[in-house]
């Protein structure tokens, strides 16, 4: 194995990884060892690092990459010196015979010169091995298991051993394969073209191999043996940053320092600083990364042909929206969001104490929100909606549909009023963009509450600069208003959401229709859009197999939508649950009384997140009489106590890097052996259940669409007091 720092030429390895893409560093590595003539005596096979020798003849030699004496079972014309897996001239899988060192050190002199390419430095091997002789092909299946091609070939499982079209699987490739994901058998920057959960043989190979790895790595399979993934959390390893770092490299050729790399570890955060900062020359003037993105993607010169002047802001909205989507640049990656004009400008008008100007106005709501959207804040907005209507305030749905969640249509709630008041539920960070798609007609000139949820104590820079357009912020769980009031920019008032939903249908047909049965069922909903760490499913898989260690009689329902937009993420979960045919992933979207009546069905609703801003879906469970446990943390607290609900608990720990929230956060990590517990005794104690479900009933009481209605009533009335 070549160290990332090793020198090749004038560059190190890692560069030459980083510019080039992931095959030029396999070729590097085999060139360096064929150029010095140690093998010109053997015929070997090659093997790319991320290839697997699974059953090796008895007293084969195997070294990284190599493998000394061509086995029997590798087919072909043994007599041309180069033999190829499928003939192709850039190959995977391929034998080299005597007399092969003087084509790889001329490969090894050019590479070093080449343009900086993803695809240069493998053409320059094919040619010069075109050059050195004919190709033979090698066609055994038990050599041809690849990303690519188990697509059309099945993995199986033959007296409990790997097979592959029949043939015995005596190498694997695992392009991409990172020890700690063996789930995702996919090549670098792709998606898998068969689930390791659905094909029991390809994982076994796939765990086999992790074991391999993490044996012969000590642990550190990810970044010893595995360098063609993200080099670093929460960075995606694309194209874009490939032509990037190339660029670089060249510019370095005259004089100019070479960035830092994040293969090499003590330059793993200045490379993170170098392709997040604004260059000194570039296309988009954004950052490193946005140029990448730009270079990457040509046709988004014609949609924003002006970048660095009136189309920049728009790339930003773009780069926030689609580019995170298509999944061009990730979550870290991102930069700041476009920012609008300042609060300043559209609040000149308004006179002391935050009274409209203007005319005044009959004294109701314009309520913005994700109207139409199935997630949380759809909901939210919806119940907030129920208690205007329950205070008989005027109000009128302003529905934002800039979500990735799927959209409903929104009940027509027509007026030719222009309230005074504007509340606003959606997520702070997006409100800037709401204000770029013409919402600012809501703000100027009106009095701007934020309804915000959050699930962390720190808030983020977008977050604080939305602070800005709004007068008040409202929030609906002591956990949020502690989090809004670090910010210091506004006044912070404690007014819940409704808590009342619609009554489900728990008949034996629901039933049937759902594919329920009589097994004591535990449920989780969740939106792979809200997180997924967060969100924390794995914690609870964990926690009901230790609570059940057999699947006879229970069963774990994980209800989610929106896991196609997160495919490692979903194929993660899979992989968890494929040991245990009791827990089922769910993920497709049903009707809401689908959803609801799901929920009635269920005999336990469990959540063990790490943090929840309110916690909608225990409402619910606890609204349709289901007993729910759940962490003892942040904002489902106000409504579930000791009582009415089984409260796990834990211990607060930092959110650290590589996550959506600020690293120096907090979050809940909840004692999963006392979840076990719960569990139990909820399954062994029907009556436990019932008594819980009692009392949650009556807390909710608390949080009807008449008292939330009244509290907000009052809100309202203070502040149009004080414009009087």
């Amino acid at each position: 194995m070549v160290p990332p720092a090793a020198d090749i030429g004038p560059y190190r390895r890692g560069d030459l990884l980083l510019c080039h893409g992931a095959e030029v560093q396999r070729f590097a590595a085999l060139a360096a060892t064929l150029a010095s003539g140690v093998l010109d005596d053997a015929e070997v096979l090659v093997l790319p690092e991320w290839a697997w020798c699974v059953a090796p003849p008895v007293g084969l030699q195997i070294e990284p990459g190599l493998i000394h004496v061509v086995p029997e079972w590798v087919d072909g014309d043994s007599t041309s010196p180069i033999r190829t897996l499928g003939g192709r001239l850039v190959p995977e899988i391929m034998t080299v015979g005597p007399g092969s060192s003087s084509i790889a050190r001329r490969w090894l002199d050019r590479v070093v010169e080449l343009p900086p390419s993803p695809v240069g430095a493998p053409v320059v091997w094919g040619d010069l091995v075109a050059v050195g002789g004919d190709v033979a092909a090698m066609n055994s299946r038990s050599l041809a298991l690849s990303p690519s091609s188990v697509a059309n070939t099945t993995v199986s499982l033959a007296g409990g051993v790997p097979t592959f079209g029949g043939d015995l699987v005596r190498v694997a490739s695992f392009p991409g394969f990172k020890a700690s994901e063996p789930w995702w058998y996919a090549g670098p920057g792709e998606v898998p073209a068969r689930s390791t959960s659905a094909l029991p043989g390809l994982r076994i190979l796939c765990r086999s191999y992790a074991d391999a790895l993490e044996v012969a790595g000590s642990g550190e399979a990810d970044t010893v043996y595995q360098l063609l993934d993200a080099p670093v959390p929460g960075l995606a390893l694309t194209t874009g940053m490939n032509q990037a770092y190339g660029e670089a490299m060249m510019r370095s050729a005259t004089g100019e320092p070479l960035p830092p790399n994040p293969y090499l570890s003590n330059e793993a955060e200045a490379f993170v600083s170098w392709w997040s900062q604004r260059p000194s020359r570039g296309e988009t003037g954004i950052s490193v990364a946005a140029d990448a993105v730009w270079n990457e993607r040509g046709d988004l010169h014609a949609s924003f042909p002006e970048i660095r002047g009136r189309h920049q802001r728009d790339f930003r909205r773009w780069l926030w929206t689609y580019g995170l989507v298509e999944g061009l640049l990730s979550l870290a990656e991102l930069p700041d969001p476009p920012r609008t004009a300042p609060r300043s400008s559209r609040a000149s008008g308004a006179r002391a104490g935050g009274e409209p100007a203007g005319p005044r106005r009959a004294v109701g709501v314009n309520l913005v929100g994700y109207h139409g959207s199935e997630a949380g804040l759809g909901v939210a907005v919806r119940r907030v909606g129920r208690a205007l209507d329950a205070a008989r305030i005027p109000w009128q749905a302003v529905n934002y549909d800039r979500t990735a969640s799927r959209q409903t249509a929104v009940a027509e709630r027509a007026t030719d009023v222009d309230y005074p008041v504007t509340l606003i539920l959606i997520t702070p960070d997006q409100l800037g963009f709401f204000v770029r798609d013409g919402g600012n007609r809501w703000i100027e000139d009106h009095h701007v509450i934020g309804l915000w949820f959050w699930e962390s104590d720190v808030l983020t820079a977008p977050q604080r600069d939305a602070f800005r357009w709004v007068d008040e912020v409202w929030a609906s769980t002591r956990y949020l208003r502690d989090a809004f009031e670090t910010a210091k920019k506004v006044p912070v008032h404690l007014v819940p959401i409704p808590l009342e939903f619609d009554d489900a249908d728990t008949s034996i047909e629901a039933r049937r229709r759902l594919g329920l049965d009589d097994r004591f069922t535990v449920l989780f909903t969740f939106d792979f859009l809200s997180v997924v760490e967060r969100k924390n499913p794995f914690g609870l898989i964990e926690a009901y197999s230790r609570a059940f260690p057999g699947d006879a009689g229970h069963r774990l329902i994980l209800k989610s939508i929106n896991g196609d937009v997160f495919p490692r993420l979903k194929e993660r979960l899979l992989d968890a649950t494929a040991d245990r045919s009791d827990i089922e992933l769910w993920d497709r979207y049903f009707t809401s009384a689908d959803r609801m009546s799901l929920v009635a069905l269920s005999d336990v609703y469990s959540s063990l997140h790490r943090s929840e801003g309110l916690g909608l879906t225990l409402a619910e469970a606890a609204w349709v009489g289901t007993p729910v446990l759940t962490s003892r943390y942040s904002g489902p607290v106000d409504f579930l106590d000791d009582s009415s609900a089984i409260l796990v608990g834990g211990k607060e720990i930092r959110v650290g890097p590589g996550q959506y929230y600020p690293a120096d956060g907090h979050w809940f990590d909840p004692d999963l052996d006392e979840a076990a517990a719960g569990l139990r005794a909820l399954a062994d104690d029907p009556e436990l259940g019932m008594r819980l479900a009692a009392a949650a009933a009556e807390r909710l009481g608390e949080f009807s669409a008449l008292r939330v209605g009244d509290e907000m009533a009052r809100r309202l009335g203070a502040i149009s007091s004080g414009w009087a």
